[in-house]
């Protein structure tokens, strides 16, 4: 569930975008990145692990596992690799704030639908019916299981 806060809902919001995120126990937002804003989470109910992974100033790859509980707040940076997971037995509620009043996601469901097996496949230095039964349709939210 989200409830949301952007220039779609509010024209008054030109250049910050907010909402709320509720996952169920066990559901994973899937990883994505946002091309054109940073994002600012803090958690109110449950408890939250996200995985973010991005270029340090030298290039160097960055991997962070961030455990987030009520009260504290995690920074993704622009452009940034992340996921997010419900590793509560009770609904996490997050709050979701971006320096963009309309910012884009883009998600490795929406990759692949978009590119293709064969550009996957190369990627990986697979075969690309690796990619056959792959659900394309969970763009935003797996569920648990």
């Amino acid at each position: 569930m989200v409830h949301r806060l952007d220039k779609r809902t509010n024209q008054s919001a030109p250049c910050a975008a907010g909402l709320t995120s509720i996952l169920k126990p066990g559901a994973l937002r899937v990883p994505h990145w946002h091309p054109n804003a940073w994002e600012l989470d803090y958690c109110f109910q449950g408890k939250a692990r996200f995985w973010i992974t991005g270029p340090d100033n030298t290039r160097n790859p960055v991997k962070q596992v961030v455990d987030l509980e009520p009260g504290q707040l995690v920074f993704i940076p622009q452009g940034w690799f992340h996921a997010i997971k419900c590793v509560s037995t009770s609904d996490l509620r997050l709050l979701l704030t971006f320096n963009s009043g309309m910012p884009t996601d883009i998600g490795i469901p929406v990759g692949l639908d978009g590119m293709g097996n064969n550009v996957f496949a190369q990627t990986f230095s697979v075969s690309p019916e690796v990619f056959n039964n792959f659900n394309k349709n969970n763009k935003f939210f797996a569920p648990g299981s």
